[in-house]
């Protein structure tokens, strides 16, 4: 019989395709268990053939319904080939390896090969027949810029590497380690590419870290997801503390005075190029300055911490600098180079360990200083020449000169004696 033929041919070929593996290899049971899985059959090839086979059984009119009926198959074309067959369905031998004893009512695809699974059997002699299509990855996410997620995580890695240095980088929960890896979590995120970049973000996490920012009185709005760095800032104690930005969202201020910070601060702080103003003052940040200071810097305010060392040059060569607050510190080393910052008005440095001779031809130069503190520390020589000639001048708007009384000035309001204490001071 023209089916019957066609059934034993049906099962010969599912035999031979179902079971070849992508390298030819027949699967037996004996393979089953070893790591073969439905993804490791050749489903490339299987379609086509599935398609081709029961296009050849439509032409001969040989489709059997579930049911097995006669009357419920009508005839596509001329006489029913069924009709010298029984109208019972055929009944066959089932062996552990053989397929579903059930056709698909219509041609078969992909899914429904994937989703129709056999008639139940014997755990240990059930056949494989569900086929998992390989996993489409969706596209990755683009930056307007037109990198994808990776590429820009590489591009942050570079940036960050010239700025902290590959060394700082590497070192498991340091400062700049834990502010990379913040980044990378959210670099799939490019609402944060101002004009100053992303990198700008990332320097101020490094402040969070680098400074305890966990342990702070106040870190409200800090690291917030989702949260531009322009808007880490919060309203404190009728301050506002965090940052603030320019109008070209880049950051302009960094108010954290009197906040329980603590650690060293950073040298990442003088790549922020539009800063203007620096405010750290009144907390527990120890070590040294680092060389900080452009030519937008205004404001220097890094009084009653615990900071050493010496006051590096760079904060002299600011050419906009008008205040310098580095009083109640341990600093060290001497006044040279302060004549370069011509902009200072107030320089306030009591209560540090200052050493060294007061230069006075460089105090001469700043013409528009109006508070001078350099009491408390272990100076020399004479404050006079033009800087106390100002200061006689009326309108000029000197508030006050201070000093060390071994320190000649004609023009101090008071100095300090050995002892701390305050004295006032003859003008002549």
């Amino acid at each position: 019989m023209i089916f019957r033929s066609n059934v034993v041919a049906f099962f010969l070929f599912i035999n031979s395709t179902l079971f070849v593996k992508t390298d030819g290899r027949l699967l037996g049971r004996d393979r089953r268990h070893k790591g073969v899985t439905p993804s490791s059959l050749d489903a490339i090839s299987l379609r086509p053939r599935l398609q081709q086979f029961m296009k050849s059984m439509r032409e001969d009119d040989i489709f059997y319904r579930n049911s097995g009926a006669a009357d419920s198959y009508p005839p596509a074309r001329g006489n029913n080939v069924l009709d010298d067959v029984d109208t019972d369905p055929p009944t066959m031998v089932v062996q552990a390896t053989d397929p579903p004893t059930n056709f698909p009512t219509t041609s078969p695809t992909m899914r429904d090969i994937a989703t129709d699974p056999p008639s139940p059997r014997p755990r240990d002699t059930d056949i494989p027949t569900t086929m998992t299509a390989p996993a489409i990855t969706a596209p990755p996410a683009v930056c307007p810029t037109g990198e994808s997620v990776d590429e820009r995580i590489q591009l942050l890695e570079v940036a960050a590497e010239a700025v902290s240095g590959a060394a700082l980088l590497d070192v498991p929960g340091s400062p700049q380690n834990r502010a990379l890896q913040f980044i990378r979590e959210e670099s799939g995120n490019c609402d944060f590419d101002g004009s100053c970049g992303a990198m700008q973000r990332y320097i101020s996490a490094v402040i969070y870290y680098a400074l305890d920012g966990d342990e702070w009185k106040n870190n409200e709005g800090w690291l917030g997801a989702g949260v531009d760095e322009c808007d880490w800032f919060s309203q404190f104690e009728e301050e506002r503390h965090g940052l603030r930005c320019d109008e070209n969202m880049c950051i302009r201020e960094i108010h954290l005075g009197n906040n329980t910070l603590s650690g060293e601060i950073p040298t990442e702080i003088n790549k922020l190029d539009a800063l203007v103003t620096l405010n750290l003052g009144s907390n527990n940040i120890v070590g040294t300055i680092p060389e900080i200071g452009n030519n937008n810097l205004v404001t220097i305010d890094l009084d009653n911490n615990g900071l050493v060392g010496t006051i590096p040059p760079s904060v002299y060569r600011s050419e906009n600098l008008s205040i310098l607050d580095l009083d109640n510190n341990l600093l060290g080393g001497n006044l040279n180079g302060i004549g370069n910052a011509m902009s200072l008005t107030t320089v306030s440095l009591f209560s540090n360990l200052l050493t060294g001779a007061v230069p006075t031809e460089e105090l001469d130069s700043l013409q528009n200083l109006v508070t001078l503190y350099i009491d408390d520390n272990n100076l020399t020589g004479a404050i006079g020449g033009t800087l106390c000639n100002n200061a006689m001048v009326e309108n000029m708007g000197f508030s006050e000169i201070m000093t060390d009384c071994v320190v000649e000035c004609s023009c101090c309001t008071r100095c300090r004696d050995e002892n701390g204490l305050f004295a006032e001071m003859n003008s002549s």
